[in-house]
């Protein structure tokens, strides 16, 4: 797997107040049940849903052809915790 990270000084980047307010969701954010989350974020946006289903749609390509090469842009990182996580759960294909 080929990871490239772009840093650029005129990406959006959170303000003051969202920095303060995350110190206290993201912990408890991080200690709901997973299952509980993925619910909840496929009924709460159209968007989070697609991204709950990028394991699926990754192994669906997998099946059709094993050679074929998948490349992934992610843009702002808002899923690439969700994509890390599928990618190293599947890591042992050569097409990563």
């Amino acid at each position: 797997m080929k990871t490239i990270v772009v840093e650029d000084k005129n990406m959006e980047r959170h303000g003051l107040f969202v920095k303060f307010v995350r110190i206290f969701t993201v912990p408890v954010l991080n200690n709901l049940p997973a299952n509980f989350l993925r619910v909840f974020m496929k009924k709460s946006s159209q968007d989070a849903g697609v991204v709950l289903d990028l394991e699926k749609e990754i192994l669906r390509i997998i099946g059709q052809n094993k050679e074929k090469k998948i490349s992934i842009l992610t843009i702002g990182g808002g899923s690439a915790r969700g994509l890390v996580e599928v990618l190293n759960k599947h890591s042992d294909y050569s097409n990563y």
